[in-house]
């Protein structure tokens, strides 16, 4: 996987592969079928999340719980991406500049399955 770090002073997000909309701050919008997986730092959670990928995310929860870990869902998270081993993913994380020009930490990660092929299904 890799990740591109993102900074924008809008928050749309097209996905490249599709060209759908899958991220604005008036309102929520569903996944493309690129979409790997969307993770909002502010809740700590995904709001999309395939499957297969859901098995990775419940495996690093229970080793945390294993090992009496004291660790919230954003380090739980950067453990998740260490374990993303798909070339074709781009996880595009995206930080915000506020209306006052404040700048706001990363506030969601999209993942795109970039190898994504409409023609396939």
């Amino acid at each position: 996987m890799q990740r591109v770090k993102l900074l924008l002073d809008h928050q749309r997000f097209y996905c490249p592969v599709t060209g759908t909309l899958v991220h604005s701050e008036e309102t929520s919008h569903e996944p493309s079928a690129a979409t790997v997986f969307s993770f909002v730092d502010y809740f700590g959670e995904f709001q999309h999340l395939t499957p297969e990928l859901r098995e990775i995310w419940e495996q690093i929860e229970a080793e945390a719980a294993a090992d009496d870990e004291d660790c919230d869902n954003g380090d739980l998270f950067e453990r998740f991406l260490e374990r993303m081993d798909n070339d074709s993913i781009v996880c595009f994380s995206i930080s915000t500049i506020g209306m006052d020009c404040s700048y706001e930490p990363t506030a969601i990660h999209i993942a795109i399955n970039m190898n994504y092929n409409p023609n396939e299904e």
